[in-house]
């Protein structure tokens, strides 16, 4: 899902309604204006965390959601190389399957 606006109202209720969410791909803009957007995604995530196995976002996590991750077995984090991204919130997750 690619998104550009603050609106994540139907995106959270389409992924609060799923039973078995597998794969999670979202592509987006980083820019401080998404910041709370990519938050509230990450938060609703982590409620399904048992079940995604594969995950794709472009972004760097804001909150602790890899640590959630434990049944992930393939991470992708897309990231601008002109936007200085700040790796330590990664220094203690840990993935058994990946």
């Amino acid at each position: 899902m690619q998104y550009d606006n603050s609106d994540n109202s139907g995106i959270v209720k389409l992924i609060e309604a799923q039973k078995n969410l597998n794969e999670v791909y979202f592509v987006c803009f980083t820019n401080k204006r998404n910041e709370s957007y990519r938050k509230t995604l990450e938060e609703t995530l982590i409620k399904n965390a048992d079940t995604i196995k594969y995950l794709r976002i472009g972004w760097n996590p804001t909150t602790k959601i890899l640590s959630h991750l434990v049944n992930l077995i393939s991470l992708d984090i897309s990231v601008s190389l002109s936007i200085v991204t700040n790796w330590s919130n990664l220094e203690r997750v840990s993935l058994p399957f990946l």
